[in-house]
């Protein structure tokens, strides 16, 4: 059990409630419940306060304060170990949320759930918006539907649809609910190919048919994938190549099906109606990003470095486009960086990274000054409207105790830049005119953008 020794008069040097609610986080000084994990951890066992907690929770003012209050003074916590309980506790008391990965998030997400922390709970669906790594997103949409989140729902949808090749080539795939399998064959929007989705789906239908101890064959892994999802499979958008190799040999379909697919490949009269779909997807190959380079780092227009760990960007955009990630300079540090990074539209959030890590690849310039860049690729990119001012924000930690940030002199040559989509951009806050300022400077290095109809395949993130 944690406790705190507070020097005399503690009081007195604080200046605020939060500050004082901190010295109290997880401390036993006038402590009057504790919280205990019997299934977790035995010997764990977290002191707290009823009166902070009831005035966060409504369930925890209804446990210790109701008609029929908790005469206990240790509450015996089974659905969660005392790590996440801790965390939870945190934010209460310090409006501090802190999360280790997606699964902690999660779990976070169902104490706000469950005890009526409104606050908690966005800040944990604002983390998974923008940190959840797409081979996750099928796992996190499980939990938003649990808890019938029609926002995380559709961010995870957004996910999987970006990045759907990659998400079915992870050996995950296979355990991913048939519920949510027939969804994303029915998905239009989804960039992947055909050939790679029945692919995957016969792995997954493989993996079925050995757990319930069958015959692999295609009878089988037809009765467990269902006649609504192979009727749903766009076997035209294939090569007839492609499904005489694959499909085919499967066993999947009947053999007035196959004929079928071969009379649709040759434009054949068929007599009914085909019965499988033949609706576009997005399309899923690769294509050359257009990026906006801010600076000119090659030529080593570095300065000297400063302590701070942060960077402030404000731009706009001459056409709408859509934003796939932006490049990081940083002095140094080790082989990993930490990142936070908040992009908003006024006062309006659209996008956010929370302590995510991400890989730093270090340079030495022609001035001898070694640097990073760190490459922040987002699970998904997102619309940015033209001649809208947007600021971008970042936080860059790559050690425990050295801070990173470079402010650096820029090429003002508009011949550099790739493409012409930036219009201005400005080292700090825009003021409310959004004037066309003419110097860049701060972190940022790159803005990099993404064609709306065709994906650029994005680096698995750590």
């Amino acid at each position: 059990m944690a406790s705190l020794n507070l020097e005399e008069r503690w009081q007195t040097k604080t200046s605020s409630v939060l500050e004082r609610s901190k010295l109290m986080f997880n401390n036993t000084l006038l402590s009057d419940i504790k919280f205990a994990f019997p299934k977790a951890d035995s010997n764990s066992m977290i002191p707290a306060h009823k009166y902070v907690l009831a005035t966060s929770s409504p369930v925890f003012f209804t446990m210790f304060y109701g008609d029929l209050a908790e005469t206990s003074d240790t509450i015996n916590i089974t659905d969660c170990d005392s790590d996440v309980f801790l965390r939870f506790l945190r934010f209460i008391y310090c409006e501090e949320a802190n999360f280790e990965d997606t699964m902690c998030a999660i779990d976070v997400w169902h104490l706000a759930d469950k005890y009526d922390v409104p606050s908690l709970a966005k800040e944990c669906l604002e983390y998974l918006d923008g940190n959840m790594d797409p081979v996750d997103a099928f796992d996190v949409l499980t939990y938003a539907s649990q808890l019938n989140n029609e926002f995380l729902g559709q961010s995870c949808w957004e996910v999987i649809d970006y990045n759907a090749e990659a998400i079915v080539a992870d050996e995950s795939f296979v355990d991913v609910q048939h519920a949510f399998l027939l969804s994303f064959v029915k998905r239009s929007s989804a960039r992947i190919k055909e050939l790679s989705l029945f692919q995957a789906l016969d792995r997954w239908a493989t993996k079925k048919c050995e757990e319930a101890s069958t015959t692999v064959d295609g009878e089988q892994k037809r009765r467990f994938l269902g006649e609504e999802m192979i009727r749903h499979f766009r076997f035209s958008l294939m090569s007839p190549k492609e499904f005489s190799d694959e499909v085919e040999p499967s066993g999947v379909l009947q053999a007035n099906e196959i004929l079928d697919v071969f009379k649709q490949f040759s434009s054949v009269s068929i007599p009914g109606r085909f019965k499988f779909s033949t609706s576009p997807r997005k399309s899923s190959y690769e294509v050359m990003t257009l990026s906006c380079d801010l600076g000119n780092i090659k030529n080593g227009s570095f300065m000297t470095p400063v302590s701070r760990k942060t960077g402030v960007l404000t731009f706009a955009v001459t056409k709408d486009v859509l934003l796939s990630g932006v490049k990081i300079v940083t002095d140094k540090g080790r082989e990993y960086c930490r990142v936070s990074l908040a992009i908003a539209n006024g006062d309006k959030q659209v996008r956010r990274i929370k302590d995510h890590n991400f890989i730093c690849n270090y340079y030495n310039s022609l001035s001898s000054d070694s640097y990073g860049e760190i490459d922040v690729v987002f699970n998904r990119p997102f619309a940015l409207a033209k001649n809208t001012c947007y600021t971008i924000k970042t936080n860059t930690d790559t050690t425990n105790n050295l801070d990173s940030g470079f402010v650096y002199q820029t090429n003002t040559n508009k011949s550099n830049n790739v493409n012409p989509i930036i219009s201005f951009s400005h080292f700090g806050n825009c003021d409310k005119n959004c004037p066309e300022h003419s110097a860049v400077g701060g972190e940022i290095t790159k803005l990099v953008f993404v064609n709306d109809n065709e994906p650029t395949d994005l680096p698995r993130w750590l």
